[in-house]
């Protein structure tokens, strides 16, 4: 477990909802789950974050919010690509009908 003095780790005592922000964080320090679902404010805890620490919520050591919005869209575009034309390679996400012996496209010469 090593200290990581430029980010800060929240946690809610009351839900446990938590996330890692960079030091210089100038958002809430109130929980957004506990605001959201019953209305009231509940202060995080804060600390100095660890390499340890496994959030729920944002995690600023892994990038800003748009960076890892970025890496998700792009790993969810690489799960919905599910079926690979043996012949040519092209790439879909839905089934080539099972009679073909290629995807059907003009291009795949087969």
């Amino acid at each position: 477990m090593t200290d990581q003095p430029d980010f800060i780790y929240f946690e809610c005592g009351d839900c446990g909802f938590d996330s890692v922000q960079r030091e210089d964080f100038k958002g809430s320090s109130y929980c957004p789950l506990c605001a959201g679902d019953s209305g009231h404010d509940v202060l995080m805890k804060t600390r100095t974050a660890n390499s340890d620490d496994k959030p729920e919520g944002f995690d600023a050591r892994k990038g800003t919010r748009a960076e890892q919005e970025a890496v998700k869209a792009a790993a969810d575009r690489a799960e919905q690509i599910r079926y690979t034309c043996s012949i040519c390679g092209a790439k879909s996400d839905r089934p080539f009908p099972a009679s073909a012996i290629s995807c059907m496209r003009p291009e795949c010469k087969a």
